[in-house]
Protein backbone atom coordinates (compact mmCIF):
# COMPACT_ATOMS: atom_id res chain seq x y z
CA UNK A 1 0.00 0.00 0.00
CA UNK A 2 1.52 3.23 -1.19
CA UNK A 3 0.98 6.42 1.25
CA UNK A 4 -0.29 9.60 -0.78
CA UNK A 5 2.47 12.60 -0.43
CA UNK A 6 0.91 15.91 1.09
CA UNK A 7 2.80 18.84 1.27
CA UNK A 8 4.06 19.07 5.46
CA UNK A 9 2.26 21.64 6.12
CA UNK A 10 -0.84 19.87 4.64
CA UNK A 11 0.31 16.65 7.23
CA UNK A 12 0.06 18.76 9.84
CA UNK A 13 -3.31 20.07 9.35
CA UNK A 14 -4.70 16.68 8.39
CA UNK A 15 -3.31 15.14 11.05
CA UNK A 16 -4.93 17.75 14.16
CA UNK A 17 -8.09 17.56 11.73
CA UNK A 18 -7.72 21.44 11.51
CA UNK A 19 -9.33 23.78 8.22
CA UNK A 20 -5.71 24.91 6.29
CA UNK A 21 -5.65 28.77 6.52
CA UNK A 22 -7.63 30.20 3.18
CA UNK A 23 -5.57 32.06 0.22
CA UNK A 24 -7.26 35.90 -0.15
CA UNK A 25 -6.58 37.24 -3.24
CA UNK A 26 -5.05 41.10 -2.73
CA UNK A 27 -6.48 42.48 -6.50
CA UNK A 28 -4.86 42.22 -9.76
CA UNK A 29 -2.19 44.31 -10.95
CA UNK A 30 -4.63 47.34 -12.60
CA UNK A 31 -6.14 47.02 -9.08
CA UNK A 32 -3.16 47.56 -6.98
CA UNK A 33 -1.58 50.30 -10.11
CA UNK A 34 -5.00 52.15 -9.48
CA UNK A 35 -3.75 52.97 -5.95
CA UNK A 36 -0.03 54.01 -6.59
CA UNK A 37 0.73 57.87 -5.43
CA UNK A 38 3.83 59.30 -6.70
CA UNK A 39 6.32 60.12 -4.96
CA UNK A 40 7.21 63.68 -4.29
CA UNK A 41 10.69 64.28 -4.29
CA UNK A 42 12.27 67.12 -2.77
CA UNK A 43 15.59 68.89 -1.90
CA UNK A 44 17.45 67.10 -4.81
CA UNK A 45 21.51 67.04 -4.54
CA UNK A 46 24.26 65.77 -6.08
CA UNK A 47 27.26 63.87 -4.30
CA UNK A 48 29.64 62.55 -6.28
CA UNK A 49 27.90 60.81 -9.16
CA UNK A 50 24.90 59.90 -6.51
CA UNK A 51 21.66 62.16 -7.31
CA UNK A 52 20.00 62.04 -3.94
CA UNK A 53 16.50 63.77 -3.26
CA UNK A 54 14.55 63.47 -0.08
CA UNK A 55 11.01 61.92 0.08
CA UNK A 56 8.29 60.84 2.51
CA UNK A 57 10.09 56.85 2.05
CA UNK A 58 13.58 57.87 2.79
CA UNK A 59 16.13 58.76 0.41
CA UNK A 60 15.66 58.45 -3.22
CA UNK A 61 19.10 57.94 -4.73
CA UNK A 62 19.87 57.31 -8.21
CA UNK A 63 23.55 56.50 -9.56
CA UNK A 64 24.36 59.08 -12.83
CA UNK A 65 27.58 59.41 -15.04
CA UNK A 66 30.17 61.09 -13.74
CA UNK A 67 30.21 63.60 -17.09
CA UNK A 68 26.98 65.13 -15.69
CA UNK A 69 26.44 67.93 -13.50
CA UNK A 70 23.03 68.70 -11.18
CA UNK A 71 22.39 72.91 -12.39
CA UNK A 72 19.11 73.00 -10.67
CA UNK A 73 15.40 72.05 -10.32
CA UNK A 74 12.60 73.06 -12.61
CA UNK A 75 9.26 73.81 -12.05
CA UNK A 76 8.52 70.04 -11.69
CA UNK A 77 10.98 70.23 -8.80
CA UNK A 78 13.09 67.72 -11.32
CA UNK A 79 16.91 67.90 -11.69
CA UNK A 80 17.97 69.92 -13.90
CA UNK A 81 21.30 67.96 -15.68
CA UNK A 82 23.88 68.93 -17.93
CA UNK A 83 26.57 67.17 -19.62
CA UNK A 84 29.95 68.59 -18.62
CA UNK A 85 33.31 67.58 -20.86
Amino acid sequence: MSKRYFHPQTDFFNKYKLTPPETVSHGTEDDISKKVTKLECRNWRLEGNRLIADTDMGPLVNIIPSNFIMTGVDDDNMPILEEIT
